[in-house]
């Protein structure tokens, strides 16, 4: 995310600068609280720069945070950066996720409206005649996904 907010700066700031001349150093990293405060600094610049009182940031796939090891850790540290973000600056965010993760989403982000799309039967067969090559699979999955939308309504 920092990498794509700096690349909208016709020159980076200087705070960057200094920071990126400082990791090039050897045995010098630099740690993810660095980072998020590098993306909050610039997240301010870029709104002083290009006088714009609001930045957009958009997450695709947010419950696809994959990490065996941490993932609810890290998703929980991520979703904490972006409330972290929505409270400190103007940011309108456009976050796609299964409907499971919309609460601990509009509980961290200042100010959330929510809209919830779903697919209808219609495509999800459609999908499955094209992805599916074993005919039987397609026949138990459809029926399935059938008797599902049966049961909800």
């Amino acid at each position: 995310m920092l990498r794509q907010l700096l690349e909208q700066f016709e020159t980076l700031p200087d705070f960057v600068r200094t920071e990126y001349l400082k990791d090039k150093k050897p045995g010098v990293e630099t740690s993810l609280g660095t980072y998020k405060e590098l993306f909050k600094s610039s997240a301010s610049e870029f709104s002083k720069r290009y006088d714009s009182n609001r930045i957009f940031i958009l997450v695709d796939a947010y419950d696809e945070f994959i990490n065996e090891k941490n993932e609810r850790k890290e998703r929980g540290e991520f979703r904490d950066f972006l409330g972290d973000i929505s409270k400190c600056h103007q940011a309108s965010f456009l976050i796609t996720t299964r409907v499971e993760y919309d609460q601990e989403l509009s509980d961290s982000i200042s100010s959330p409206c929510r809209v919830t799309m779903t697919g209808d039967l219609g495509d999800i067969e459609r999908f499955l005649e094209r992805e599916f090559q074993y005919e039987d699979d397609k026949k138990q999955i459809i029926q399935a996904i059938r008797e599902a939308n049966k049961e909800e309504k």
